[in-house]
């Protein structure tokens, strides 16, 4: 997103003199604004604050204005209405922010927020937008009740100035960018219903589909060349369609654009490459692991030619010819010994391109109804691993909003400041990690630093001998008093580890101990809050005890 939002008000109506008092919801979208220019008359409402506006000469159709954006796959559709009707004066001017698609799936049937006699609401298939008045404009057909499944989602591709989207049980939908008054219908060309959309080489392709003749969860079909609403096969505008068969399970997924091939379509069990050869066979597929595919349709993240994904025995990193793990020894074992299996379908990924990061969320087993509690994180420049436990319902990426200095007071003072005054948070326009949280709303990762556990491997001198540690060094940059360490001990390997209680690092720069065993190691402890950084490893003094 970005931030300010310019709003098209069309001229039809009588011109209206606007005077009221504007409340702009929701809070935590605190700091962007909302522009509104008409003629040479320029609205600026502060998000998150509530002042009185007074505008001059106001075109208007009906009640309610909108602008609908496209931020990573994900439409967002800004409603803007009065809670009366409109005269030449009117009361509230309310603005809700509704997500619209996969992110709000467990946030179906409730209510998203009122404005006097509305109710915006998100009904069981989480795309009919309805008030308590009978004027509506929505993005989206009022009259059509979208049936996505409950483990269902959206799948959404840019093709040209065209959003198109399909969720498997509906007719493919397209929408218009740009076109005042669109909204999303039907695509032309009888094309399939299908699970995922792609477009490769300029045709739109569709994965997972049900065609004329049934359920065809191993059908890849494409639209012809640059043209979405064909799909008549033919030689003249190279729209066809191929089966995958075998034993590979249903297409999990399509990525396009990689560095050996123009597209990988992923089964449960296996890989395809897709090769644009041109007429007459339009696309070539050659199968590349039969045996490897993914359980987890949203654990693809796409980078630079690669895709990275869970496999059934691991996370990899696939390059369009062949797949290298990246989880071995590392992760994988700790990852499905925690992950609910039940519930892969609810695994999201996205990636931090700046800080060469990818996130995969997954439930774990005591996870609430399969709401992803729990992060992995990947270094694709190191190889390490880290986990984080958080809640979510879906990762994404979003566009930061820009600030001047004088709009960073709302943020604290320069002293309090989360980020420094150069940082990109505040330019606007770069991709941020982002979220939707627990209560179904955005929300960015740029708050206080979360609690911070690090644990060492176990250490042990040949023999093995009894080792006592008197004193562990951190290497960390952080205020001594938000260091703790502990030290785990065990005599046999087949005990279990048990951790001494942990100190504070003192004013010399060390945490004291005095533990003693044969098999040891350290954890160290960071305060939730704290500022930290570089946390490098550990020091030890230790001595070797002797026998008895």
């Amino acid at each position: 997103m970005f931030g300010r939002i310019s709003i098209a008000c069309p001229a039809g109506r009588q011109n209206l003199v606007v005077v009221g008092t504007a409340t702009v919801t929701p809070p935590y979208m605190s700091g962007a604004s909302i522009s509104c220019n008409v003629g040479s008359v320029r609205l600026i409402i502060p998000i998150g604050k509530s002042e009185s506006i007074s505008l001059g000469l106001f075109s208007i159709v009906s009640p309610i204005a909108y602008i609908s954006i496209l931020s990573l796959g994900h439409p967002l559709l800004y409603v803007f209405t009065s809670s009366k009707s409109i005269t030449s004066s009117f009361g509230n001017f309310n603005i809700f922010l509704l997500p619209l698609g996969r992110p709000t799936q467990s946030s179906f049937g409730t209510v998203i927020a009122t404005g006097g006699n509305q109710v915006l609401s998100i009904d069981g298939d989480g795309l009919i937008v309805e008030f308590g008045v009978p004027t509506i404009l929505n993005i989206f057909d009022h009259s059509v009740s979208y049936r996505t499944d409950a483990n269902g989602g959206w799948s959404f591709v840019q093709y040209g100035d065209k959003i198109i989207a399909s969720n498997y049980k509906d007719p493919i939908q397209v929408y218009n960018l740009g076109e005042i008054g669109a909204s999303f219908s039907p695509l032309g060309g009888n094309p399939p219903k299908a699970r995922w959309l792609s477009v490769v080489k300029n045709f739109l392709v569709a994965v997972n589909i049900v065609d004329e003749d049934g359920i065809s969860p191993q059908r890849v079909r494409w639209s012809g060349l640059d043209s979405p609403t064909s799909w008549t096969p033919s030689l003249v505008t190279q729209a066809d369609f191929q089966d995958l068969f075998g034993d590979g399970g249903e297409n999990q997924g399509i990525v396009a654009g990689l560095t050996q091939a123009d597209a990988m379509i992923i089964q449960e069990r296996s890989m395809w490459k897709m090769t644009y050869t041109g007429p007459p066979l339009g696309f070539q597929f050659d199968k590349l692991e039969g045996i490897r595919g993914t359980p987890a349709p949203g654990s693809l993240v796409s980078i630079g030619g690669l895709v990275y994904y869970l496999g059934e025995d691991g996370f990899y990193v696939f390059d369009g010819s062949q797949s290298s793990p990246i989880g071995n020894g590392k992760i994988n074992n700790t990852f499905f010994d925690d992950v609910d299996h039940s519930y892969f379908r609810r695994i999201s990924s996205v990636p931090d391109i700046t800080k060469k990061l990818i996130y995969w969320s997954y439930p774990d087993t005591s996870a609430t109804s399969g709401i992803p509690n729990k992060i992995l994180v990947f270094d694709w420049g190191t190889g390490e691993w880290t986990r984080l436990e958080i809640e979510t319902e879906i990762l994404w990426r979003t566009l930061s909003f820009g600030y001047t200095l004088e709009e960073l007071d709302q943020f604290g003072t320069i002293d309090t400041l989360v980020n420094s005054l150069d940082s990109r948070q505040w330019t606007g326009g770069i991709y941020q990690l982002s979220a939707f949280n627990a209560n179904h709303k955005t929300a960015h990762f740029t708050g206080s630093p979360l609690g911070a556990t690090i644990t060492s491997q176990e250490i042990t001198i040949p023999d093995p001998k009894r080792m006592l540690v008197v004193q562990v060094w951190p290497r960390v940059r952080a205020a001594a008093g938000n260091i703790r360490v502990g030290v785990g001990r065990r005599t046999l390997p087949s005990d279990s580890v048990s951790f001494a209680a942990s100190t504070t690092m003192n004013s010399v720069g060390f945490c004291p101990q005095r533990v003693t065993d044969n098999y040891l190691r350290f954890r160290m402890s960071l305060s939730a809050g704290a500022a930290w950084s570089q946390a490098t490893g550990i020091d030890i003094v230790s001595v070797v005890e002797g026998n008895r």
